[in-house]
């Protein structure tokens, strides 16, 4: 299994566990259909307090597990997993951002799973360094 098939699987599992949260919002599949998670996306950017938004769990995990993922090392070295490095502060709320902003500017993207959308966006929006990876 390479890196980034790894990455996938590992981000759908760890997002699957949102499943039961989304299922009591709607009867969409967001972690495998990505405009369903634009969708619950884009309503997060403009989220200030109270309930939150349709869908509004599923996006926050998912790019809080994303986020996480991206900070993992190959076990003794510094080399990360994948080829994203978000800065140590980087929050869910700046990953939706990037997210909604990179699939909104690619639709003809939308098609692929939601990872792959996703890990596509974070590795444009934060590249690594040759001292970095």
């Amino acid at each position: 299994m390479t890196a980034k098939q790894f990455i996938l699987a590992a981000t759908l599992s760890l997002v699957a566990g949102f499943g039961s949260a989304w299922a009591r919002d709607s009867d969409l599949d967001p972690m495998h259909d990505s405009v369903e998670m634009l969708s619950a996306c884009k309503q997060m950017t403009h989220y200030e307090a109270g309930p939150l938004p349709k869908g509004g769990a599923v996006c926050l995990g998912f790019m809080g597990a994303f986020s996480q993922i991206a900070r993992l090392v190959r076990p003794g070295t510094t080399t990360r997993i994948i080829n994203i490095c978000t800065p140590p502060d980087a929050s869910p709320g700046q990953m939706i951002l990037v997210f909604t902003k990179f699939a909104g500017d690619h639709p003809e993207l939308l098609s692929q799973p939601t990872a792959e959308v996703a890990l596509r966006a974070f590795e444009a929006a934060f590249p690594c360094t040759p001292k970095q990876h």
